[in-house]
């Protein structure tokens, strides 16, 4: 093997963990960040809803140490409130906000909704605030859609 082969391999390897290294400090300095900030939120994409349909937004804490102040919305397509809850969750419990087709469809066959979920950031950190979106048929009971992923 030549010289410039050997050199090329080890600026590599270097390169990759220097690279490894910023990325962690940055990912570090983040999660340092959202920790020391106030309110925070979770929201989710746009889920559709139809006639005969609710819509439902589940929120629960684990391993959250103290009662949390927790609005939980669901917005249409033009970001106005169709429904809105503020609860005090205590440590370990789950709340949940729905939302009915037929009480916001206004003569439509579809409705368009996203939901938010706000928050209290905990005095002492720890734990997590894990919402879901789920879509319920009003007849039978089935959940047709469940979302777990939000981003914020």
């Amino acid at each position: 093997m030549n010289r410039r082969s050997v050199f090329n391999r080890r600026f590599t390897a270097v390169s990759a963990a220097v690279a490894v290294g910023i990325g962690m400090i940055w990912f570090s300095a983040r999660a340092k960040a959202q920790e020391q900030s106030g309110p925070g939120f979770l929201a989710f994409g746009v889920v559709g809803i139809a006639r005969g349909e609710t819509e439902r937004l589940n929120v629960v804490t684990v391993g959250v140490q103290q009662e949390i102040l927790m609005e939980l919305r669901f917005l249409d397509s033009q970001g106005r409130t169709l429904a809105r809850s503020v609860e005090r969750v205590a440590p370990g419990r789950a709340v949940f906000l729905d939302l009915h087709f037929a009480e916001h469809s206004n003569g439509s066959n579809h409705l368009a909704v996203r939901a938010l979920v706000r928050f209290t950031a905990p005095a002492s950190p720890g734990g997590y605030i894990l919402p879901s979106v789920e879509v319920i048929d009003d007849v039978t009971g089935r959940t047709s859609v469940m979302d777990l992923d939000p981003a914020g």
